[in-house]
């Protein structure tokens, strides 16, 4: 609440983007021959101010609920793709506005995927913060823009040993699958099933009731076995058929050398966990896999083989990630947010009052998200916060789970 002029952010942001992340002000072109995306010049960042009347910032984000939020509150322009060789719009957006009742701010901004990750996202609004608070130099940031340092990265996550290549790079190749690019034209011309997007908070008491004597479980593990499960159950999948689990990593400290923390780019990697009976097996039978497909996934090897692997792909366009067979099927997608440095970006107001995902009228089907939870609500400090994305039928099923109902957030 209350932060610094508007144009003391505004400057503070160009600065920050001339100065350190030049790739933020550009466009993505892509190569016909190879299907990769670059960043060429003559974009743009996008920079909407607006008000809200009629509630204030502890109103909105007081409670907690994702549904107390009004839509709005993120640039309405996505970028978008008019053929398959440029995408058009701005890659970095910002929305600024006012609730006019208490004179609160919020900061809504996206950024487009093929940029950066959200961990790219988070380093850069800190270098904003920083930038706002007069902090001078500015935070390094590594991979915003300069040709030649993005050229010496490409060869270092590419070098290395190659040890078992074949066989990792095997394992690689059972992650993606592939298929037409996703060129974001006109979508298909069928009806999408009516979704429905869940809120769920667990504290770090219930986690731990779930860990049991397995200490070395962690929360990702203990909270991902916990939805496979209930949404298995929610599908109605019976034991004999098997699912997937999907995940994301951050590779930055996995390879290695490591990432430098600074670095903006995509540093996300895929891994798969595999099983049966997944509906009726205990949470903590289930973390234990998830714990060791993890283990697998981020080992460097596999990391630098999965890269490798990508690299020799003639069309980059048509690989898909795991988390598309989650959509409208069996299996169940997470992408764990919740080491996100969210309570260190400071535009000098000692940190924000809450976060949140953008409200949005689409939930992704079988696919979650973990935050921590929201510093506004005192109750929930250090809790975990899961969007989880359903068909409405399956929703319900997932709704009346007796292992999942204590942690939904009603709306």
């Amino acid at each position: 609440t209350h932060l610094p002029a508007t144009d003391v952010l505004e400057r503070a942001l160009r600065t920050v983007i001339e100065e350190r992340a030049p790739a933020l002000a550009g466009r993505l072109v892509c190569d016909a021959a190879s299907g990769c995306w670059t960043v060429a010049d003559g974009g743009y960042v996008e920079w909407v101010e607006a008000t809200y009347t009629g509630q204030s910032v502890h109103d909105v984000f007081g409670s907690g609920q994702h549904e107390a939020q009004p839509l709005g509150l993120v640039p309405t322009h996505p970028p978008h793709s008019s053929n398959t060789t440029t995408i058009e719009g701005p890659l970095f957006s910002v929305q600024l506005t006012r609730l006019l009742d208490d004179g609160g701010i919020v900061l809504g901004v996206s950024v487009h995927h093929i940029l950066m990750d959200v961990q790219g996202l988070c380093t850069v609004l800190g270098a904003w913060a920083a930038g706002v608070r007069g902090k001078d130099p500015l935070p390094r940031l590594v991979g915003g823009g300069d040709q030649a340092e993005s050229g010496m990265i490409r060869t270092l996550l590419l070098c290395g040993t190659a040890d078992k290549t074949a066989a990792v790079e095997s394992e690689a190749s059972s992650i993606f699958t592939q298929g037409p690019p996703l060129t974001g034209g006109p979508p298909p011309s069928f009806s999408l099933p009516r979704m429905q997007l869940i809120q769920l908070v667990l504290p770090s008491a219930a986690i731990d009731r779930f860990r049991g004597d397995a200490d070395f479980l962690s929360s990702n593990s203990i909270i991902s076995a916990l939805l496979w499960s209930a949404v298995c159950r929610a599908r109605g999948i019976s034991d004999d058929v098997e699912t997937s689990l999907a995940f994301v990593v951050d590779g930055r400290r996995r390879i290695s050398p490591p990432l430098p923390p600074e670095y903006l780019g995509n540093a996300a990697f895929y891994g798969m966990a595999h099983g049966t009976g997944v509906g009726s097996r205990c949470v903590e039978e289930l973390a234990r896999l998830v714990h060791y497909a993890v283990a697998a996934a981020t080992q460097s090897a596999s990391l630098r083989a999965t890269l490798r692997w990508i690299e020799a792909q003639p069309r980059k366009d048509t690989l898909h990630n795991p988390f598309v067979t989650a959509f409208l099927g069996k299996n169940v997608a997470i992408s764990n947010w919740s080491s996100l440095p969210l309570a260190d970006i400071d535009f000098g107001t000692g940190g924000p009052f809450a976060w949140d995902l953008p409200r949005s009228p689409l939930a992704m089907d079988g696919i979650a998200i973990i935050l921590p939870a929201s510093p506004a609500v005192a109750a929930w400090r250090g809790a975990l916060t899961v969007y989880l994305g359903l068909m409405c039928d399956h929703a319900d099923q997932f709704l009346r789970d007796e292992r999942v109902r204590e942690f939904v957030v009603e709306g």
